[in-house]
């Protein structure tokens, strides 16, 4: 069974259901961005173009990350226990929870802001995808060090991003459950940070030098 488990056919089977969950998400997102480009072809406003921009960034992000799911390198080692995974699965997909709620009633300037944090959210953790490459896994396995792009600067530039775009989503939604959803979500990034680094250290020799010159998550900061 350990042999298998270091096979390509396991590592993808195992993360084979997130898979088609993005991709039923994608499939349910590209008729209303469709919809949104034909309205604004008529006449333009900007909440819905930010809201469709937001649909396109996240659109692409999600066919990002199948298409590095479908690629990735094999883990070299795995973080050992069922929290490390929980905090990672949990973490990674709690925000989902925020689409059971009703939408909140907010005003075209609080919605653009909303709309705008999602953008710039999403559209960063693209460009933090696209370095992190083949190397990419939701749970804490050492596939490569990154240290190229924003990887030079923080540690968890993709974790940041998804906080400024899981605030931007948890606005549009009717508080407070959307907020106490989106706070549980970022929260439980911290842990994933932590295990993380932990099997990074453990695995790369450089990790070490790479941890010392750079922060988690704003330069200079934190």
């Amino acid at each position: 069974m350990a042999s298998f488990r270091d096979t390509r056919l396991y590592d993808f089977g195992a993360i084979l259901p997130l898979i088609l969950w993005y991709g039923l998400g994608m499939a349910q997102m590209a008729p209303a961005l469709a919809a949104q480009l034909g309205a604004l072809a008529y006449g333009f406003a900007w909440v819905t173009a930010l809201d469709a921009a937001a649909k396109a960034a996240t659109l692409v992000f999600l066919g990002l990350q199948v298409v590095l799911f479908a690629i990735r390198r094999l883990p070299q080692t795995r973080q050992q226990g069922i929290v490390p995974r929980l905090a990672a699965l949990v973490g990674a997909n709690l925000l989902l929870l925020v689409a059971l709620l009703p939408d909140a009633h907010l005003g075209a300037g609080l919605s653009a802001f909303a709309l705008l944090l999602v953008v710039v959210g999403t559209l960063g953790g693209i460009i933090a995808l696209r370095h992190l490459g083949r190397s990419f896994s939701i749970f804490p396995q050492a596939r490569g060090l990154v240290t190229s792009g924003p990887y030079r600067y923080v540690r968890h530039p993709l974790y940041f991003f998804d906080m400024i775009a899981t605030l931007g989503t948890a606005l549009q939604f009717s508080p407070p459950w959307a907020m106490v959803i989106a706070l549980g979500s970022i929260a439980l990034q911290f842990p994933r940070m932590h295990y993380e680094e932990e099997i990074l250290r453990a695995t790369y020799p450089d990790y070490a030098a790479y941890e010392a010159r750079t922060r988690r998550l704003i330069p200079g900061v934190y």
